[in-house]
């Protein structure tokens, strides 16, 4: 009679974390199963007991002719590609490492299943755009439209992905009232839109009746650069002179 044992073996499985593959990615099935898909994980190595990863380490992420994932407004470090829990406190693994299994796990008692998961790192030149816009001389306050309001001046900026920022407001705009920051997130796809409102400010103007004039019209409250129309009558007596003050 002829004993046999079994090889222990360590799976390890690539899970996609919040990724997809792209357009082009290695989808053919090996013939060693290297690469089976497995709904959101991927098997992407077997490791015997006792021995190591091919030299090559664990499979490139951003390779066309493997995996090649993407996340919209994020990347994978090579460096720190992979890691045991999905928010990425776990152990972390690099892309070309001849790990042994140990590095993994345990396999002395049997076989195992261990799960790998992309470490996503935000960008960090993820566009977002800050408007800037001006009330019209005929607009109103409010709505906060195109109707009310012009465009006139955009900054194209970039940040990290989901981080909090509070874009700066125009203090050059003369003759309008500045409105208060806000705080944005940047969205990962770069579709975040930042709109700030400026109002025309508002003037009063005053006329007096001086010596000789009956009666004055024009007074009231008018918006920055509104035209100005002012006017008064003579009394009985007396000639028209000029308009005094500011």
């Amino acid at each position: 009679n002829t004993a046999n044992a079994t090889v222990h073996k360590l799976t390890i499985q690539y899970n996609m974390n919040g990724g997809g593959l792209a357009s082009t990615h290695g989808s053919t099935v090996s013939d060693d199963g290297t690469y089976v898909l497995l709904n959101s994980s991927r098997t992407i190595h077997t490791i015997n007991y006792g021995e190591s990863l091919p030299s090559g380490g664990l499979s490139d992420l951003n390779s066309a002719s493997l995996i090649n994932l993407q996340k919209i407004g994020y990347h994978i470090d090579a460096s720190a590609a992979f890691n045991t829990k999905a928010d990425g406190t776990g152990d972390t693994f690099n892309q070309t490492t001849a790990y042994a299994a140990s590095d993994f796990d345990d396999i002395s008692a049997g076989n195992k299943t261990i799960v790998l998961y992309a470490n996503w790192k935000a960008n960090t030149d993820t566009p977002y755009k800050v408007q800037h816009w001006q009330q019209k001389l005929t607009g109103s306050v409010t709505p906060q439209n195109d109707t009310n309001y012009t465009l006139t001046d955009t900054d194209n900026l970039t940040g990290t992905t989901a981080a909090s920022v509070t874009p700066a407001v125009k203090t050059t705009y003369t003759g309008f009232t500045v409105p208060p920051t806000q705080t944005v997130t940047i969205a990962a796809d770069g579709s975040t839109i930042l709109n700030y409102y400026y109002t025309r400010n508002s003037y009063d103007v005053t006329l007096n009746k001086g010596t000789g004039i009956d009666t004055v019209t024009g007074a009231g409250s008018y918006l920055y650069e509104a035209q100005v129309s002012i006017d008064a009558t003579v009394k009985t007596g007396y000639t028209w002179n000029k308009w005094t003050g500011d």
